[in-house]
């Protein structure tokens, strides 16, 4: 509804009732899918010109029930934000990648927030996890929305210098 401009309303049957009531429910299902992990990365293959296999791009789903369908970002992402929970989301993505590079070696990108970046804490905890899988940060892509770096440069140019010295593969999305 926010997509659509001031005074948009969406009603989606079974899937709206199930959210809870209102933002609080909404809030309280993302706070209880991010606490038991009920989140997964899809993955899309990302060919090289020859064809060969690139990397794999892995937006996060999450699940909010325990028996309901794992939803893309366009379900969650604005809620999210409001809620201040991305930097939260955008760690468990990161974990997930690291994860499924080490189980089978292929490249995942995660996309991150501009909310994720600017948060030090987000910065500290990202930097340990990738500082403790060497091989997965290696194998790892992240990415931003290039509107960050147009409004943003400075933060995620240093968000770079943070991450690449740990072998990670940063840049921009759409740019």
């Amino acid at each position: 509804a926010e997509r659509l401009g001031p005074f948009a309303a969406e009603v989606e049957g079974e899937v709206g009732q199930a959210r809870g009531a209102g933002e609080e429910g909404w809030h309280r299902h993302l706070q209880e899918a991010l606490h038991e992990r009920r989140a997964r990365l899809a993955e899309f293959v990302v060919l090289e010109r020859g064809g060969a296999l690139s990397h794999l791009e892995c937006p996060l789903r999450i699940q909010f029930g325990k028996e309901g369908a794992f939803e893309s970002a366009a379900r969650w992402l604005p809620l999210a934000s409001r809620s201040k929970l991305l930097p939260a989301i955008d760690l468990l993505a990161v974990r997930l990648a690291l994860t499924a590079i080490a189980a089978d070696g292929r490249g995942r990108a995660v996309n991150l927030a501009l909310a994720s970046l600017a948060d030090g804490a987000f910065a500290a905890q990202l930097r340990q996890l990738l500082a403790d899988s060497p091989r997965g940060a290696r194998g790892l892509w992240l990415e931003v929305g290039e509107a960050a770096a147009l409004s943003h440069f400075e933060l995620v140019r240093a968000f770079a210098a943070l991450v690449r010295p740990l072998g990670v593969r940063f840049g921009l999305e759409h740019a």
